[in-house]
């Protein structure tokens, strides 16, 4: 099937004029309440994609910390989550490592495996 003709689609056009999909689920982490979504966007897949085959030829682990921050952003839902810088500050004051556990559990929770998520360490 030709892309152009995809596009043009009465079938296509319906799914694009639906709602946008806003569904969320609530992760708890101590007394915090994050809200994220209930799946993984098609660019969150790309980045953690790309951010994998880039730290596995560089094993760079300022890339790996970017990787996770900009992912835990865009799996968030609401503010201040979604800010990378957020997940960075939270990093740089904790030693627990913390932000990757939560980064673990989220993957994990929309359906990504563990072991996927794990990848990332």
């Amino acid at each position: 099937m030709d892309l152009k003709k995809v596009d043009e689609s009465v079938e296509m056009q319906k799914l694009l004029a639906a709602p946008e999909i806003t569904d969320s689920g609530v992760y708890k982490y101590g007394d915090a309440e994050i809200r994220h979504r209930k799946f993984m966007p098609s660019k969150l897949r790309s980045l953690l994609s790309k951010g994998k085959k880039e730290i596995e030829a560089t094993q760079d682990i300022g890339k790996l910390d970017s990787v996770v921050y900009q992912s835990l952003a865009a799996l968030c839902m609401d503010d201040p989550y979604t800010n990378p810088v957020f997940w960075a500050a939270l990093d740089l004051k904790t030693s627990d490592g913390r932000v990757y556990k939560i980064f673990q559990e989220l993957t994990k929770k929309i359906g990504g495996t563990e072991a996927a998520a794990k990848t990332f360490r």
